[in-house]
């Protein structure tokens, strides 16, 4: 039996997760008692989409470099989420094309990584407020000064997104993968147009 070397490649990560937010999904919208998942079902949708952008990278470095490629990968996965997403449409199209940043989709996308590093970095701050006491002295309730503040974990689930928005955010997931998945192949072909996620860069 002859055998040939041949580049394989899995992503099976990227099924896995999109099947582990969407039953994650379910068991928090049948179950009211369930909302302490959400930052799981979070966390799931970003993992299947940071595959998808991280291969976007792997893929044009590999077909560029061959087999050395991996060597030179780390200075484009350690970069931060917005800074990957500016950068593969610029790379992948050989400075064609550029991140369409005030679009709805990547701004719905961006969103989705801040309230995943919110719900997984977690940071118990100190949080001053105006405390309210009985006679007794037991505190009966308190207002923070800063209402606004980003903590996810400084007030109740109830402040947490719901189910209809739970439901946008997976939406916003597989819009996301769509295009991104099919990016490396698709931006370097003529009949490639600009859409909600890309645009032609604007030389000056």
């Amino acid at each position: 039996m002859k055998t040939k070397a041949l580049p394989i490649q899995n992503n099976s990560g990227i099924f896995m997760s999109r099947k582990s937010a969407q039953a994650l999904l379910e068991t928090i919208e049948s179950d009211p008692h369930a909302s302490h998942l959400t930052p799981y079902y979070i966390a799931a949708l970003c993992a299947g989409m940071e595959g998808a952008l991280n291969n976007c990278f792997v893929d044009f470095l590999h077909r560029k470099l061959g087999k050395g490629y991996a060597k030179h990968l780390k200075p484009y996965l350690f970069m931060k989420i917005q800074d990957r997403l500016e950068m593969a449409p610029l790379l992948l199209s050989n400075f064609e094309y550029e991140l369409q940043a005030n679009s709805n989709h990547v701004k719905e996308v961006l969103r989705l990584f801040d309230l995943r590093n919110q719900f997984l970095h977690v940071k118990h701050l100190w949080h001053y407020a105006d405390v309210r006491f009985d006679d007794d002295g037991h505190i009966v309730g308190f207002e923070y000064h800063n209402k606004a503040h980003p903590d996810p974990y400084r007030g109740d689930s109830g402040s947490w997104p719901q189910s209809k928005e739970l439901r946008t955010l997976f939406k916003a997931h597989d819009r996301f993968i769509h295009r991104f998945s099919s990016l490396n192949n698709a931006i370097s072909r003529k009949s490639f147009k600009a859409d909600e996620w890309v645009q032609r860069v604007k030389r000056t």
